[in-house]
This record gives structure tokens, C-alpha cells and sequence, in this order.
């Protein structure tokens, strides 16, 4: 699977946890976007979206800290690592 492909997963999984509760430009979501800085994620919402990112890509997050997902960039390597 590509980045490419990875990414826009990825933000589908923030439409769906986040719509109605959350409003930004996923437009503006690019690699560089730390989720708790410019989108305003806590480290429950990272929680949350570990989970559906587990579920949806067949990984396992379990051992691993989400408060090292800095930017989406570190979340698409992250699944692109447990995916092989």
C-alpha cells in the first residue's frame, strides 16, 4: 500500500471519528500536520484514532506510545512498518 493510499485512509478515519465533534479543513491535512498542535487532538482522541487505525489496517498499536505520533507523517510510516 502506498503513502499515498495510507493517507487517504487515514483522513477518512479522522472523518468519521471526528465529524460533528471537530471542524477543520481536511484539506489543509498534509504530512507535516502534528494532530495535537494543529488540529487540536488530545491524547484521547489519539487514543480513539489508534484504535480505528488498528481495526482498519490490521496492526497492532498496543506497545506503542500515540504521544510519538507527532505528525501524520510518523502515523503513515508507523502503519507502513507494521504492514509488511
Amino acid at each position: 500500500m502506498s503513502e499515498q493510499e495510507i493517507f487517504k485512509k487515514l483522513i477518512e478515519i479522522m472523518k468519521k471519528l471526528f465529524e460533528g465533534s471537530r471542524t477543520f479543513d481536511y484539506k489543509s491535512i498534509n504530512l507535516d500536520t502534528k494532530p495535537m498542535e494543529n488540529l487540536g487532538f488530545d491524547s484521547m482522541d489519539l487514543i480513539m484514532m489508534s484504535f480505528s487505525i488498528e481495526k482498519e489496517f490490521k496492526i497492532d498499536i498496543s506497545g506503542l506510545s500515540v504521544s510519538s505520533f507527532l505528525t501524520v507523517r510518523n502515523i503513515i510510516n508507523y502503519i507502513k512498518s507494521q504492514m509488511k
